[in-house]
């Protein structure tokens, strides 16, 4: 039997946190992890272009990629 992956910890209510299998998890920019918050958030998913939208404005789908990428 394969191990399970390591989970997310997402805590929103006093300071955010993010821990990956128990470990602080840090993230390049506050944008990086807006978009994990968000995510989390939204189980059922979010579309590329409201994401990008959001973080970065109308148009900016570029910059999702890239962050994307580096979380």
């Amino acid at each position: 039997m394969p191990d399970a992956p390591a989970p997310l910890e997402v805590r929103l209510l006093g300071p955010p946190l993010l821990r990956w299998g128990g470990a602080p998890l840090t993230v390049a920019s506050r944008k990086e992890a807006a978009l994990l918050y968000h995510l989390a958030l939204r189980p059922d998913g979010v579309p590329k272009a409201a994401a990008a939208d959001l973080l970065w404005g109308p148009g900016h789908r570029g910059n999702l990629r890239v962050a994307l990428h580096h979380v």
